[in-house]
């Protein structure tokens, strides 16, 4: 009669596993899930109200230039932006003021600033600060599709950063309810300039920009031989770049738990 084998330490041996252990690791992902997508929808919707309550469904267009009444203004216009730009490309001094009609005119003539008729107007420019007429649409509403324009008078001052020039917001005055103090900080930094530092005219002119001021009644943007554009990047535009790429690894570590 064969002997009977009997087990030894290297052969393999059973575990009493259970067998909900797997599924309770899926219920245990499942209801993360299904929090993070609940506090999400719940952000997104108390940020809709929230929104609703210092913006209009209507846009307000503001005042945009006929320049077809204004031909000799635009052919001066026209003169000194040229020679602006002469005197930068021969290394020399240059200097362009810029008052609140030279700008409304621009916006109204040139097609590169279209995106600003009807949305942005310079009313005046005094105290060292910009009035703006402003009508800019936020977005539309994801769960009620309300259309969301922020319309109101901004005031601003001007910043000459690397390759741009940025509207620091002082104050934002809108026809109902307060602005919250979150989203006038978020807003506070105007980028406004951002889209032209690829332009064929405007990037290259920006790039050798060496100051940006208000002087009276103007905007004094100017190119002095001898000074250096700026080079260093504010910390809040840094910071804000910082903050996405925190918040989308957050996001990741939970989504990577959970799975």
């Amino acid at each position: 009669m064969a002997d009977t084998p009997t087990p030894t330490d290297s052969e393999p041996k059973g575990s009493a596993k259970s067998p909900f252990a797997g599924c309770s690791i899926l219920i245990v992902a499942t209801i993360v899930m299904v929090a993070l997508v609940g506090w999400a929808l719940w952000t997104l919707r108390f940020q809709e109200g929230e929104i609703a309550k210092f913006t209009q469904e209507e846009p307000q267009p503001v005042p945009v230039y006929d320049v077809k009444d204004r031909p000799d203004e635009v052919a001066k216009f026209q003169e000194r932006l040229e020679r602006f730009q002469t005197n930068i490309s021969e290394k020399k001094d240059a200097e362009l003021r810029l008052t609140a009609d030279d700008i409304n005119l621009a916006i109204a003539h040139y097609e590169s600033f279209k995106e600003f008729r009807e949305t942005f107007h310079v009313r005046e420019i005094v105290d060292d600060l910009l009035h703006i007429d402003i009508s800019y649409k936020l977005g539309d509403a994801p769960f009620s599709g309300r259309k969301n324009y922020l319309n109101g008078q901004m005031t601003a001052i001007l910043e000459l950063v690397p390759r741009e020039v940025v509207m620091r917001i002082q104050e934002i005055d809108i026809p109902e309810g307060e602005m919250p103090k979150e989203f006038l900080t978020e807003l506070s930094t105007h980028r406004v300039m951002e889209v032209y530092k690829e332009h064929d005219i405007l990037g290259p002119v920006m790039n050798q920009l060496t100051s940006v001021t208000i002087e009276g009644n103007a905007v004094v943007a100017a190119v002095t031989q001898g000074e250096k554009p700026p080079t260093d990047i504010p910390e809040d535009m840094t910071g804000a770049g910082q903050r996405v790429l925190a918040l989308v690894g957050i996001l990741a570590t939970l989504f990577l738990t959970a799975v």
